[in-house]
């Protein structure tokens, strides 16, 4: 593995070096885009963080208004070397698990056109997991505030590694489109609210595969996942160290060491000229029994276009499955039950939005989600004080209000 690694830097500084000695003609098959969110958002619960994505923090709690949770500031350069071979960089600057607002590279990569209809792709690529896999960082090109966090937040790793090859074939229903690929990722993960030492997220031995069918208005997509998980932070260690005393096969169990996850989507969209109708649904599951729950969540939007006003509607819910294994000492099963419960995500939300495209590249949002977590559930929330109350959590609001723009 280090020396495939290896190999894919040094093949595309290659690349590089040849895109930057090529003569002036080539130059002229450069180009350079920008694109961008500025958005705030007001959350109605002051005892708890509103979570997006990777985020550490967001409004409620930490941020009577967050402008950080949805800003951000992208710029992606393409360099065309031939009429079949592409070299795409991809930079975003947002905020990251440790808090930061910080620049990270998003896309790096070679793609070739083997054949009209086979291409093959390698270096840092954007994870092709969802519908909106490729504009989930340019917003610009969605219908929502931000992509529905029931589905999206299961799975928020916005880039991989990767070798990967496309193969399109038209038929009497539209174009088919088969991807797949191999690859790895380090992603950090917000266990600390954004204190110094973050943990990263280890996905290694990451395969996945996923069909398109395109015709006309209608996409539809069906997308599959599998990687090995590494997850190492000290309230973890010590916990699992604690429980290794008492039942070390238990400790083993629920260890978070390359352990095999698999991820599952499917959804469709219609955008027609007059409707707007986005539906997904997806599953995150543990090959075996371990620390993190699995999930599962789904969204339906449906939007109408009024000349340069889209109003929409969107529902959705997301659930956890506890399938722990049991300790052999009372106290310590007690301890993972406890442990379980804690990430429980249980929750249905409704959302109503607002889009204006006041320019071809400017898009104005308001959005409103009301945000009802289950009883005894943490919901879409990362972080709570005391008063927070699990046992009734009520309804709460999320009012949001951005600029997507493009360059």
């Amino acid at each position: 593995m280090k020396h495939f690694r290896r190999y894919l830097i040094v093949l595309s500084a290659l690349y590089v070096s040849e895109a930057y000695a090529l003569p002036q003609a080539v130059y002229d098959s450069v180009s350079l885009s920008a694109f961008g969110t500025l958005g705030g958002a007001w959350f109605s619960n002051e005892h708890a963080n509103y979570q997006q994505g990777s985020q550490p923090v967001g409004p409620g709690l930490t941020h009577d208004i967050d402008l950080g949770m949805d800003s951000r500031l992208g710029a992606q350069l393409n360099v065309a070397v031939t009429p079949s071979t592409l070299i795409t960089a991809q930079t975003v600057v947002e905020r990251l698990a440790d808090n930061q607002f910080m620049p990270r590279l998003t896309q790096a990569n070679l793609r070739q056109e083997i054949t009209d209809d086979l291409a093959f792709r390698i270096g840092r690529i954007q994870s092709p997991l969802f519908l909106a896999s490729d504009y989930r960082l340019a917003n610009f090109s969605n219908p929502w505030a931000r992509t529905p966090g029931v589905l999206y937040n299961i799975y928020p790793i916005t880039h991989l590694d990767s070798g990967e090859f496309t193969y399109r074939l038209d038929s009497d229903i539209g174009r088919f489109s088969l991807n797949a690929g191999y690859g790895w990722v380090s992603y950090p993960f917000p266990a600390n609210f954004g204190t110094a030492g973050t943990p990263a997220l280890e996905l290694n031995d990451v395969i996945y595969a996923n069909l398109k069918l395109d015709n006309g208005p209608w996409r539809f997509k069906l997308s599959w996942l599998h990687t090995r998980a590494s997850l190492h932070f000290p309230d973890l260690d010590e916990d699992l160290g604690v429980i290794r005393l008492f039942d070390p096969v238990a400790a083993d169990a629920l260890g978070l060491d390359r352990r095999g996850i698999g991820l599952y989507t499917v959804g469709f969209s219609y955008d027609g000229k007059d409707w707007l109708v986005m539906s997904e649904w997806g599953m995150a599951r543990s090959d075996q029994a371990i620390i993190l729950n699995d999930s599962h969540g789904g969204y339906l939007t449906v939007g109408y276009h009024l000349d340069r006003w889209t109003p929409q509607i969107t529902v959705g819910y997301q659930a956890t499955t506890d399938r722990r294994i049991h300790a052999t000492h009372p106290l310590i099963d007690q301890v993972v039950a406890d442990t379980h419960q804690g990430q429980r995500t249980d929750y249905r939300t409704l959302a109503l939005g607002l889009n204006y495209a006041a320019t071809d590249s400017v898009m104005i949002r308001g959005q409103v989600d009301l945000i009802e977590p289950m009883g005894n559930s943490l919901g879409p929330y990362l972080k709570t004080d005391s008063h927070y109350q699990f046992n009734d959590p009520g309804i709460d609001t999320l009012i949001s209000l951005s600029v997507d723009f493009v360059y």
